[in-house]
């Protein structure tokens, strides 16, 4: 069949659907929310996917995270620290880090920042940016100085208070505010097991400095261990190392997980995988049931056009042309529909991001897949009906008439 004969069966198809609108709005109505739950799931499980990674980035892609463990028996230890830098190889930085259970005593009683007691390498390894002052130094650590560094937003909450230069009472020590961080993106995604800390939230002690505020607090005992490495590639051998390590002096006991960033991206990326297709199926689903709903409006309509099949395959029109008509009116309807859908997917992902605080994000293969979806729908539904119709007889079309 060539262009010359599919032009009129086309325009012949246009015309119909344009003096069927009602029936044709009905029956696109299904396949139009059908694409609009296809676009509007996808669109939320990638915005949870980027949300996820990019949380997991900000853990570093170099890093091994050695994390105690809850309710543990035997506390991570400074003495371990200073083991892993000393034994490891391949090592860029490595930091201590410990949670101070202390009070901030301020005008505002309900700021309830994280105190973090830690040194200067923790701020080599996260890249962290001074908007005022200056970060923790080594010399702070050795000395002892009652020094401490802000978040952005624990400055702005503290007001006159957080200020450079000012001092902070931590518990019953007072804290002399030395530098105040520049503000960083912070993804909020509970897609990881592990809780990571929002550094525009954190207040930074030295650690030698813990004890001091905390005396419940084991001076040697830490929360974290934070290591970097020169190379992405050497991740993996690094921490079966450092796992082996810690099990001969934790007697092979669960006190403590190592954390590899790396991993946890390849993980949120299959589970996201998994989560797509759950939620793609289920909106195939509701596709599907729209294309029922137009396959049975089609077969309706073949029944009323009769006649017209009857005389336009008296007049010399053969089966095929009859197909095509009504596979061409079906495809029509459903892709129009999905082009609605698309829009409509577009405008509910924006609104959800916007009144629920989700982060959706439309992707243009997301937007493909629709219309191919759409397409093998139109298919499916308007090709028995387009068969029926063209296996009709002109004579008994015209008798029955």
């Amino acid at each position: 069949m060539n262009m010359t004969s599919l032009y009129p069966i086309i325009t012949k198809s246009f015309r119909y659907l344009l003096s069927q609108r009602l029936r044709a709005i009905s029956s696109l109505l299904g396949v139009l929310l059908g694409v609009m739950a296809v676009v509007t799931m996808l669109s939320i499980g990638e915005g949870a996917k980027r949300e996820a990674t990019e949380q997991i980035r900000q853990l570093g892609l170099n890093n091994i995270i050695v994390k105690q463990l809850p309710g543990s028996e035997k506390p991570l230890l400074l003495e371990e620290f200073y083991k892993l830098k000393n034994s490891l190889t391949h090592l860029q930085s490595i930091a201590p880090l410990a949670i101070v259970e202390a009070n901030l005593h301020a005008k505002r009683k309900e700021l309830m920042p994280e105190i973090l007691a830690t040194d200067a390498t923790f701020s080599t390894i996260y890249q962290l940016e001074m908007d005022e002052g200056r970060y923790l130094t080594h010399y702070d650590t050795q000395h002892r100085q009652l020094h401490c560094v802000l978040g952005s937003e624990i400055a702005r909450a503290l007001g006159n208070e957080g200020r450079l230069g000012k001092t902070l009472r931590i518990e019953n020590q007072m804290f002399k505010i030395i530098g105040i961080l520049k503000p960083r993106h912070w993804a909020s995604g509970k897609a990881i097991p592990i809780n990571a800390h929002n550094i525009n939230q954190n207040i930074f002690i030295p650690i030698s400095t813990k004890q001091a505020i905390s005396l419940k607090d084991n001076s040697e005992s830490l929360t974290e261990i934070i290591i970097q490495l020169d190379k992405e590639k050497d991740v993996a051998t690094a921490a079966q190392i450092i796992n082996r390590s810690l099990q001969l002096v934790h007697r092979n006991k669960t006190d403590y997980q190592v954390i590899i960033p790396q991993e946890l991206i390849r993980q949120a990326n299959a589970t996201q995988r998994t989560f797509n297709f759950i939620l793609g199926s289920i909106a195939c689903i509701s596709l599907l049931i729209g294309g029922i709903g137009i396959m049975n409006i089609m077969l309706a309509t073949i029944t009323e056009r009769t006649r017209e099949i009857g005389i336009r395959r008296a007049v010399g029109a053969n089966k095929t042309h009859i197909l095509f008509q009504f596979l061409f009116e079906t495809l029509i309807l459903t892709l129009s529909g999905a082009a609605l859908g698309v829009i409509f997917g577009i405008f509910l992902s924006t609104t959800i991001s916007f009144v629920a605080g989700w982060k959706t994000i439309i992707t243009v293969w997301s937007i493909i897949i629709s219309f191919i979806l759409a397409a093998g729908v139109g298919v499916f539904a308007g090709f028995y009906p387009a068969l029926k119709a063209s296996r009709i007889h002109p004579i008994e079309a015209i008798r029955n008439l």
